[in-house]
Parts: structure tokens; sequence; C-alpha cells
């Protein structure tokens, strides 16, 4: 029916996080060391700003060493409480590593996780929001072990990697990124690349409601009203 408009797709696409697909050449030396198929003992601290990409690499890591055929798990501290060590884990991811300053069980359980770990040739792969030399931990054993990591600050992306990020991801939906469009994006929205994902999101649910090509003026409109 004319004049009808079409509703959205009520879910987008899942996306695999690899390092295939992660953009930012800064952060080459982590990438290399997490893509690694070696058995020994690891111990790797990702820090840095909120929307790096911090949970992006520990995915991406993950995936990469299932395809070694590693047996790996990993848990979201933001979310969910850090399990008792377990046999049959040769790689253990822990996001948000922040949220265990104040839990002294989950201290407790990351120490025993580290000496199995360390026994066996597993990895320890934590991510958080700062290094760990700049904050003192509650628990001995803990400090003196977190500070062992091998730390990497995850680099944000310069701004041909948040152009060529939004053009990828906006071509995976089907939308044509013209330049002039992102020259206005950048200038006019925050550069945090989560922010840019949002305004991405509500561009292409605006766009196949109304059937629109993203322009300047289509932009403001959704993104400024």
């Amino acid at each position: 029916m004319s004049g009808r408009q079409q509703l959205p797709l009520p879910f987008a696409a899942p996306r695999k996080q690899t390092f295939a697909n992660f953009l930012g050449a800064a952060n080459d030396e982590v990438i290399r060391l997490l893509s690694r198929p070696q058995a020994a003992f690891a111990f790797v601290w990702l820090y840095g700003d909120a929307g790096v990409g911090k949970s992006h690499l520990l995915q991406a890591a993950l995936d990469t060493q299932r395809g070694f055929g590693r047996r790996c798990r990993v848990v979201d501290l933001s979310c969910e409480a850090l399990p008792d060590s377990e046999d049959g884990v040769d790689v253990l991811a822990i996001d948000h590593l922040q949220a265990a300053r104040l839990d002294v069980q989950a201290q407790r359980n990351l120490v025993a996780w580290y000496q199995a770990l360390s026994i066996s040739g597993g990895w320890l792969i934590v991510a958080g929001d700062a290094s760990p030399l700049a904050d003192d931990w509650p628990l001995p054993d803990l400090a003196s072990r977190l500070k062992s990591a091998q730390t990497f600050q995850v680099r944000s992306l310069n701004e041909d990697e948040v152009r060529a990020l939004l053009t990828r991801r906006a071509r995976e939906r089907g939308l044509m990124l013209p330049r002039a469009v992102v020259d206005y994006w950048l200038t006019r929205r925050s550069r945090a690349v989560p922010a840019l994902l949002e305004d991405l999101e509500r561009l292409d649910q605006a766009a196949w409601v109304e059937q629109r090509r993203l322009t300047v003026p289509f932009m403001k409109g959704v993104l400024e009203s």
C-alpha cells in the first residue's frame, strides 16, 4: 500500500569478533601475542578507556585459541561472578576486571585460577580500565601476581581507522556511507566508537523505515531531532 511505512528489522545480524575484523594498527603487538598457539603459561593484561576494543580482543583471542584446540572460557565481571577454578580450561578470559576490586571472594578465586593455569600451562587474559600498577589490591597474594602480567594499553582508533570502521559497518548493513556524511558525522557528533555505532544503529533503523539513502540532511534529521 502506498504511504505505508515498513517496519524495521527486529534484530541486527550478530557479528563474530575476530582479529580479522579488529581495526587498530597500534595494537598489533598484543594481537600477535594472542594469536600464537603456544602452550606455555601466559598472563596478559589489557587496559584502556571504554570503547577501545578490549572486549573485542578477548573474544578474538578465544576464537583463535579454540581453533588450536584449546578449551576456553570467558567471564564478564560486570554481570557475573568469577567461579572457583576448575579443570578442563586452557584459556580463561576475564572482562571488566575492575569489578573485582571490592570483591574479596573474586580476588581469592582469581588467585586460584592463576595458580591452576600456571601449573597447567594455560593462559589467563584479563581486561580492565587501568594497569595493574594503577591500583592497590587488598589481597597481597593477588597484588604480587597481577604485577607479573604482560601489560598492554589498548589504543583507540585514529581518524582514518574510525572512518574505515564506520564505512565497513554501514556496508555490512547494506548502506552506502558517502564521505560527506562521514565528514559531517565526525565534526558534529562524539568520536567515541560506542557512541558512533549507536548512531549507526539509529540511522540504519530510520533508513529502513523511510527507505532513504544516507545523506547529510537525513543524518541531521535522525540524529539531531
